[in-house]
Order: C-alpha cells, then sequence, then structure tokens
C-alpha cells in the first residue's frame, strides 16, 4: 500500500541501526514519515516536535525499549500520543513488567 499523502510523524526504536532504517523505511513505504530513536536523544528535543506515535521494537533490548515508552509516558505532555510494541521473542517481551 502506497499512498502520497503523508499520513503523520512516527517515532521508531530500534537499538540495531541497519535493521532500524530498514524498519523505517516500510513504514516509509505506508505514507508515514519515520524519524529514528538514538540513544542521544533527549525527551526535550522529541517535545518541540512531538510523533504522531512512538513505535518501539522488542527485538533487540526490550527492556530499553520498555524504558524509552517509561520516560515518554511520565511526561505529561506525551499522553496523548499512542506508545505501540512491536516484535521480540514472546519470552522476553513477556518477561517486561
Amino acid at each position: 500500500m502506497s499512498s502520497t499523502k503523508e499520513l503523520g510523524n512516527v517515532l521508531l526504536v530500534h537499538w540495531h541501526e541497519s535493521e532500524a532504517r530498514n524498519l523505517a523505511a516500510g513504514v516509509r513505504e505506508h505514507g508515514w514519515n519515520a524519524a529514528l530513536w538514538k540513544p542521544t536523544t533527549k525527551l526535550g528535543d522529541i517535545k518541540k516536535s512531538p510523533p504522531t506515535a512512538v513505535v518501539i521494537s522488542l527485538r533487540r533490548l526490550p527492556f530499553h525499549g520498555r524504558e524509552v515508552a517509561d520516560a515518554l509516558w511520565y511526561s505529561s505532555w506525551r499522553r496523548t500520543i499512542p506508545i505501540v510494541f512491536f516484535d521480540g521473542a514472546p519470552d522476553k517481551a513477556n518477561a517486561i513488567p
């Protein structure tokens, strides 16, 4: 499905750079603008230009993904932005409190 109209901005959180770029390309193919989370990303930077949604991969370092989600969740300005988790081994994903 390709779209000529941009649907919104997605912040993609994934801990392996080349995999993240490939995932972002797939997101863009579906009409979304995808920005990649970097370890140097600060919440204040995200607040200046909030995404439409945050998409967090649990494939690598699922606890790190959970920490990003927690940091965003406890920022009151972020409460209207959906956070979506995807991927990852069920045993690791289910172990995240």
